[in-house]
């Protein structure tokens, strides 16, 4: 089953096909939920969160668009809430700088990791 073809069966009330969804993306849902938060509890979290919101906001999805980034944008919205949320001094805490060197019992898991966290730092100005 494609996305379109889920979607449509969600809309029509089959709350199953959104299963397809999940399946789907949520290995990328918490890729891009660690990158922001950097911590792997609040990630599941912010991502099952945004799924729960996606679902209940599926009626409104134009079947045109593409799902995941529509969905990244709940997502990213969840995740923004939870850094919110957060108690103050752990928001001002910076995270130290750290050598980007893959270690051999990680698969470059955490390089990827400090890598997306790196990134997600950059404002648009230092991206031109």
């Amino acid at each position: 089953m494609d996305d379109q073809a889920a979607i449509e069966r969600c809309q029509a009330g089959d709350a199953d096909a959104f299963r397809h969804i999940v399946e789907q993306y949520q290995a990328e849902a918490m890729g891009h939920a660690l990158a922001i938060l950097g911590n792997r509890e609040d990630a599941k979290d912010a991502a099952q969160e945004a799924f729960v919101r996606a679902f209940r906001a599926l009626d409104r999805f134009e079947a045109a668009r593409q799902f995941y980034p529509w969905f990244y944008t709940i997502l990213r919205n969840c995740c923004l809430k939870l850094v919110t949320r957060r108690p103050a001094h752990a928001r001002e805490s910076d995270p130290q700088p750290e050598i980007l060197a893959a270690s051999a019992d990680d698969g470059g898991e955490r390089q990827s990791r400090l890598l997306e966290q790196a990134l997600m730092r950059l404002s648009v100005e230092d991206a031109n």
